[in-house]
């Protein structure tokens, strides 16, 4: 389930994903750093599911926005078993 973001509060985009382990974040970027980076923003929505903080980037159409996953990503080919 898709947690959407419960402040219009501007954060630090490095310094917030650190508190999403393993999950897919989505952003509102409002300042990039030097070399271009997503800095500063706003949560939109976190999620295990990719899927699901896209439909609320999209749904909120900001005009910058940031996702990615906070976990390590596997080697293409690997299978994951849960």
């Amino acid at each position: 389930m898709s947690i959407p973001s419960q402040t219009n509060d501007t954060v630090i985009i490095p310094e917030a994903i650190k508190q999403f382990q393993d999950e897919w974040v989505g952003f509102e970027v409002f300042e990039v750093d030097e070399r271009n980076r997503a800095y500063k923003g706003r949560l939109i929505a976190h999620s295990q599911k990719r899927e699901e903080v896209w439909a609320a980037v999209n749904k909120l159409n900001p005009p910058h926005a940031f996702v990615r996953f906070t976990g390590d990503i596997p080697p293409k080919g690997m299978k994951i078993v849960i």
